[in-house]
């Protein structure tokens, strides 16, 4: 049997926003604390100040263990000046 990628029913997806120094994170997830951990290092903040807001749709498959689209979104939410930024990807990316 060939390998074949993980398909979950919702595209890669998230919402966040920074916000007066606090970061609030949507998304789909498997391990919320390491969403926490590496978008806090990525915006440059500290984890407390990190809340991830995980929702239960879509499945996950193992594919939601990788955390790119929730950093993704992060990093763009650091260049909105306090605004919400939503990040879906398409299946192909």
């Amino acid at each position: 049997v060939p390998y074949l990628a993980h398909a979950t029913m919702e595209p890669m997806n998230a919402t966040a926003r920074l916000k007066d120094g606090v970061l609030d994170i949507w998304c789909g997830n498997q391990a919320p604390t390491l969403v926490r951990q590496l978008c806090a290092n990525a915006v440059g903040i500290e984890q407390d100040k990190v809340s991830v807001h995980t929702t239960f749709m879509g499945g996950g498959f193992g594919r939601r263990v990788e955390v790119d689209y929730a950093l993704c979104a992060a990093l763009m939410a650091k260049e909105t000046a306090g605004r919400p930024i939503k990040v879906i990807w398409t299946r192909e990316e």
